[in-house]
């Protein structure tokens, strides 16, 4: 099983300030077949390929799951900067990252 996420790390670098541009990056992810685009709320600022059709349900799902994570990341009075979040499945993944005020998720297909 092949891992795409550090084509995700690799066309997305932290110091992109344009939210167009990363989505445009997105766009160009080898074996993309879905984004999600969200504000820091949970809410949905774009969608597309397998993402769109549920894309509320999706980005409860994910938004709820990143608030989690963030007790993971708490160690005593310091917080872990989140980086980014892989969830790999076997024939597909998502790859979730947080920069500019939006979280990106990114749906790959792995086979």
């Amino acid at each position: 099983m092949k891992n795409h996420s550090y084509f995700f790390s690799f066309i997305m670098p932290e110091d992109t300030a344009d939210v167009a541009a990363m989505q445009g990056a997105i766009e160009r992810i080898p074996n993309l077949t879905g984004s999600l685009t969200l504000d820091l709320n949970g809410a949905v600022v774009s969608s597309t390929g397998d993402l769109a059709d549920n894309a509320s349900e999706t980005a409860s799902t994910i938004h709820n799951l990143l608030r989690d994570t963030r007790g993971v990341l708490t160690t005593g009075d310091k917080t872990e900067p989140f980086k980014r979040l892989s969830l790999v499945f076997e024939k597909f993944q998502y790859v979730v990252t947080i920069a500019h005020s939006h979280i990106f998720v990114v749906k790959t297909s792995t086979a």
